[in-house]
């Protein structure tokens, strides 16, 4: 029998938990906004499974082999509790790398929540576990147990690169990831995306059709009128 193989990083720093505080309230939605076009948004089929609490946390990344979930379970071997354990697959469709079983492991360590690009199972049990779940699909299938795997280690899940200690949030629109060497100005970001939205809902209260960047915008363009 061929001993499974696994690159483990033990350790790795991590957000101080005021840092992870300021991210509590604020909509992924904000927090795209904060980080601009194209930045830290995982794809839009890594969907909630059920309608779970919203989560802020710390990226756990492992990487399975196709169909195999043995490197899920070694890593909560190495993880903390307020961790996030993201989980890229290569996008495997067609075996659950989560379930009933696996999720009350996750929550018995303290993780949590789950993000995956593969699929999930046992959907009744993850909900009455009651961790957030996120995922590209749901399939009965059934995993091996195998390996190898990689924990602790860059993984690039939903298109997003992210790093071991990065802060993962997750609400019903997605999931956002905000890297670690960022979050200072990230932060910053969002109290100004604030000022933003808040200016322009007093705007929108006024009973205005056409907003003030709608206008400039014209202002500043070429048109060409036809009949």
């Amino acid at each position: 029998m061929n001993k499974a193989s696994f690159i483990i990083r033990e350790n790795w720093p991590r957000p101080d938990p005021s840092l992870i505080e300021l991210f509590r309230e604020v909509p992924t939605a904000l927090v795209a906004d904060a980080l601009g076009h194209g930045f830290g948004v995982l794809d839009h089929d890594i969907r909630p499974v059920w309608n779970g609490p919203n989560f802020v946390g710390t990226a756990l990344p492992v990487q399975t082999a196709p169909h195999d979930i043995l490197a899920v379970h070694v890593a909560v071997k190495y993880s903390r509790p307020g961790d996030v354990i993201v989980i890229s697959t290569g996008r495997s469709m067609t075996a659950a790398v989560l379930g009933g079983v696996t999720t009350v492991l996750l929550r018995n360590a303290g993780i949590i929540a789950a993000v995956t690009d593969g699929v999930v199972r046992d959907l009744s049990d993850i909900e009455l576990n009651g961790l957030p779940v996120y995922a590209a699909g749901v399939s009965p299938g059934i995993p091996f147990k195998n390996g190898p795997g990689r924990i602790g280690l860059a993984v690039s899940l939903g298109r997003v690169a992210i790093e071991p200690g990065d802060i993962v949030i997750g609400d019903q629109d997605g999931v956002v990831v905000v890297p670690l060497c960022h979050a200072d100005h990230t932060v910053k970001a969002i109290e100004n995306a604030k000022r933003v939205e808040s200016n322009l809902g007093a705007v929108l209260t006024s009973g205005v059709k056409v907003p003030p960047y709608v206008e400039k915008a014209l202002a500043e363009s070429h048109i060409t009128y036809v009949r």
